[in-house]
């Protein structure tokens, strides 16, 4: 039954594997093979808590494999109990010295406890052991970052790309660093893979951690340009949903727009919205006409350079008199640029501009204070706009 199990597995057939390997476990409880196997299953499945539990059970019966260290660490670290992953990854280690995996998967942890020179050691140990591997590098350009050695990152983000690395994702790095050009936004793969990842501890690590308070910000100032109620909202990039308790006093419909799954499943715990879709909040709102009074984004625009595209969909989402409300990182310079947090920043003329390409009044752009980066103030700006006329063409097609 072993081997069919594996032979299933080899054929995606997960179902399949799973059933054969729980029928193993009923005639032998302590089969190691199935143990381990059926734990990491449910990793890849993302039930951190069950792939533990059957891998430490495994390893009870035999703690000889580094494999099953190796396994464990990947779920105590989908988990987030970093010091006994880190501890399962050196195990492993121990036990097979040239497990550059574990070398690897050992340095992401102290990355994720901001460990980050003892995080470069460990990417460098396990390049030493495989070289030709494009994730240890991009990894290790991302911790590179961290300790500000820059020239040190864009070598590793090039050496990522030249061992296939993905392209996307490697040149929003790259320039972000200045070392190659601008996107006009960030990959969609970049955002879709942070925020999955994050869901579980966004809220606490950006409001308790990072002193985030835009949202409240920016509904208050929303508040103060309208007092209408029944109104249908649509909170673009909504995230986990810390908008929609703020908007649904006034809210007769309240819409969420998300790339990040993850990130849609704990919004709707919250049970504030009416609706919550997947997509990509540019292609939405090129779905709607005039079917909103409120369209609201706060630390949307941090991922997306070019605001030209966002303007001309509110435009046309909202209905007349209705306002479109966001907050943005400040630039000082370019209309937007990139900067080496891999964050957007948009400058308040480029706004403006917009503003009157596409039918809106401006009613606010005020500074505001976005969030801590380490010791650092991020600033920012709100902006409160008001619909008043359809965008007209020409003025649109050169803002």
């Amino acid at each position: 039954m072993l081997r069919q199990a594996i032979a299933l597995r080899r054929q995606n057939d997960l179902a399949g594997t799973e059933t054969l390997l729980r029928e193993v476990l009923s005639a032998d409880a302590n089969n190691y093979d199935a143990l381990h196997l059926l734990g990491v299953l449910e990793f890849e499945n993302g039930r951190g808590e069950t792939s533990a539990s059957l891998i430490a059970a495994a390893i009870r019966v035999n703690s000889s494999e580094a494999a099953a260290h190796y396994n464990l660490g990947n779920a105590l670290r989908l988990l987030e109990r970093h010091a006994e992953a880190i501890a399962s990854y050196e195990r492993a280690i121990a036990l097979k010295s040239n497990h550059w995996r574990a070398h690897n998967n050992r340095a992401n942890c102290l990355a994720d406890l901001h460990r980050h020179a003892e995080a470069v050691a460990s990417y460098d140990r396990a390049i030493a052991i495989e070289p030709a591997w494009a994730d240890t590098w991009h990894n290790r350009g991302k911790a590179l970052v961290e300790l500000k050695r820059f020239e040190e990152a864009i070598e590793s983000f090039r050496r990522a790309l030249a061992n296939g690395g993905d392209t996307g994702r490697l040149e929003f790095e790259l320039a972000a660093l200045h070392a190659a050009p601008a996107p006009v936004a960030a990959p969609e793969g970049f955002i879709t893979s942070l925020f999955d990842r994050y869901a579980d501890t966004f809220d606490k690590h950006l409001v308790e951690q990072l002193g985030y308070r835009t949202p409240g910000a920016t509904v208050d100032a929303v508040r103060r340009m309208t007092t209408a109620t029944e109104l249908d909202v649509l909170d673009l990039g909504c995230g986990t949903g810390l908008c929609g308790p703020l908007l649904k006093p006034f809210a007769r419909t309240l819409v969420g727009v998300d790339l990040s799954k993850k990130m849609l499943d704990k919004a709707r715990q919250l049970g504030t919205y009416d609706e919550l879709v997947n997509t990509n909040v540019t292609t939405f709102l090129l779905t709607k006409v005039s079917a909103f009074d409120l369209v609201i984004a706060t630390d949307l625009f941090i991922y997306i350079g070019d605001l030209t595209s966002i303007f001309a969909g509110a435009a046309r989402a909202l209905r007349v008199g209705g306002h479109f409300a966001f907050s943005v990182e400040h630039s000082n310079s370019a209309d937007f640029v990139l900067q080496a947090s891999r964050r957007y920043a948009q400058s308040e003329p480029y706004l403006r501009r917009l503003a009157d390409a596409y039918g809106f009044a401006v009613k606010i752009i005020e500074p505001c204070f976005i969030r801590k980066d380490g010791d650092a103030d991020i600033s920012g700006m709100i902006a409160v706009m008001q619909r008043l006329q359809a965008p007209d063409s020409d003025t649109a097609a050169h803002a």
